[in-house]
């Protein structure tokens, strides 16, 4: 299943031409490609102190593995607007520990935070999806390099999902 863009391109070229801090050049954007990174959806299960469950949708990357929050969005068979697309480089089983592990952590900083001892039941596969990226490619320094926006949010991709988009585009993506 393929996650619906909500930003077209047109619209891309601008957000990735912004200069990303303040004082900086206007950066000129050489290409802009959309670019879809598999996920693994997972169902999770929390309890806290007060026996009170709540339940909740994460996403780990199917490339190195990292973990996100994931809302439920609109999802196709067929991607809507024409793009590239990576295999997944790592199982199920893998992403279960590797998210579980990086959730864990996240939990465990916002139960110190809020004085709460939250528990994390279960974890339960949902669905393979096919995220939406925006990539711009950019000279800099007489090099090239690339910047990456959200293709539903529009917000810069930063230190943590440039490796995995670097990973995607050399295996030759569809």
């Amino acid at each position: 299943m393929f996650v619906v863009p909500r930003i077209e391109e047109q619209r891309a070229w601008i957000l990735l031409s912004k200069s990303p801090r303040p004082l900086t050049r206007k950066r000129k954007i050489i290409k802009v490609e959309l670019y879809y990174l598999p996920n693994y959806v997972f169902n999770v299960e929390m309890e806290n102190r007060k026996a009170k469950v709540n339940s909740m949708k994460i996403c780990v990357d199917g490339i190195e593995g990292h973990f996100a929050y994931y809302d439920e969005t609109e999802l196709t068979e067929k991607p809507d607007m024409p793009g590239k697309s990576a295999d997944f480089k790592i199982s199920v089983d893998e992403a279960v520990k590797l998210g579980e592990d990086e959730f864990h952590r996240m939990v465990l900083r916002q139960s110190l935070k809020k004085r709460d001892e939250i528990t994390i039941r279960s974890i339960t596969f949902d669905k393979n999806v096919f995220y939406p990226y925006w990539i711009g490619y950019f000279r800099r320094k007489g090099a090239y390099d690339f910047e990456a926006i959200d293709a539903l949010s529009g917000q810069r991709q930063g230190a943590k999902m440039k490796p995995v988009i670097m990973r995607a585009i050399l295996s030759g993506g569809e």
